[in-house]
């Protein structure tokens, strides 16, 4: 016993002070180097920024929240990440991640009209990348038209009009499976507030429940230090896609192990006209001209006319 010990205890020796052995080798590799530093960055033109969290140090993983896919343009293009003026080169992460939120849902039948049932669905924000509206009906048999839309308005007159963002038919009956039903949108809505219309004809009206709306996430990859003080900037229609060197080891920064970066609440940095703010814009605009265009004519009208011969003293 004590020879085999003896002998155990020499191939041990051997191997640790060979060159070749370490205890470093026993140890997975570190997570490869990336960029973190790109060109400075006036962000002047920018609305909005979000703080940016790290805890730990290393390639970073963060989940663009709801303020961020309202704010930002759709194809997330005036997204900036920066430290102390300068950026920081990231990756839009190309998966889909599907969310859920349960929204606001106020039923507003029109007793005068009971051929329509209306319910109106309210979102957190306007502009949000909606792909999905999931409700369903402990009504057993019918079949209805459903139609979901909103009230947009344009751009230069400010005048409303109706857009349809989902159209189809909901068929159930007492042997139906599925008692969810799924509108699909397109396109995405601008608003915050959706009106969704079934079609009643000359029967009942049905019950609506458990609505739930499905939004695509998106997550941006970067290389960061712990304790940085960075910021999200976005809200930008001027502005195009950045290019980062980065993009050249985008393949190994997606395979590697991240943490979880964090963000901050919103500031806001500037008036910010998206979408929707820009047709309430244009609209503002547009009666603030005419405004100014009744005005002048009115003091050009007032010279024109003939001032009044004073009466002369009785």
């Amino acid at each position: 016993m004590n020879r085999l010990r003896n002998l155990c205890f020499f191939w041990m020796m051997v191997l640790a002070l060979s060159p070749s052995f370490s205890v470093a080798a026993l140890k997975s590799k570190p997570a490869p180097q990336f960029p973190d530093i790109g060109a400075a960055l006036n962000v002047s033109d920018w609305s909005f920024r979000k703080s940016v969290v790290i805890s730990n140090s290393g390639p970073q993983q963060l989940e663009l929240d709801l303020g961020v896919l309202s704010g930002a343009q759709r194809d997330f293009s005036d997204l900036r990440l920066m430290r102390e003026g300068e950026q920081i080169p990231y990756l839009v992460d190309p998966a889909t991640l599907r969310r859920f939120i349960t929204p606001e849902v106020v039923a507003t039948n029109d007793p005068h009209n009971p051929a329509v049932s209306r319910w109106i669905v309210h979102l957190p924000r306007p502009n949000l990348p909606v792909v999905e509206l999931h409700c369903d009906t402990a009504t057993p048999l019918f079949e209805r038209e459903m139609t979901l839309y909103e009230t947009r308005r344009y751009g230069d007159s400010g005048d409303a009009y109706q857009q349809t963002l989902a159209h189809e038919m909901w068929t159930t009956t007492p042997r139906s499976a599925v008692k969810t039903f799924t509108l699909k949108l397109n396109p995405s809505p601008l608003t915050d507030t959706l009106i969704l219309e079934a079609h009643n004809g000359d029967n009942p009206p049905i019950q609506l429940n458990h609505f739930q709306i499905v939004y695509t996430a998106t997550r941006i990859f970067f290389d960061a230090r712990a304790g940085e003080a960075l910021f999200l900037y976005y809200g930008n229609d001027s502005v195009n896609a950045p290019h980062y060197d980065l993009n050249l080891v985008s393949t190994q920064l997606r395979s590697v192990d991240k943490a979880t970066a964090a963000l901050g609440p919103e500031e806001i940095l500037k008036k910010s006209w998206s979408v929707t703010g820009k047709a309430g814009k244009g609209g503002a605009m547009f009666w603030g001209i005419l405004a100014l265009v009744v005005l002048v004519l009115l003091v050009v009208i007032a010279r024109l006319l003939p001032k009044s011969e004073a009466q002369p003293p009785k």
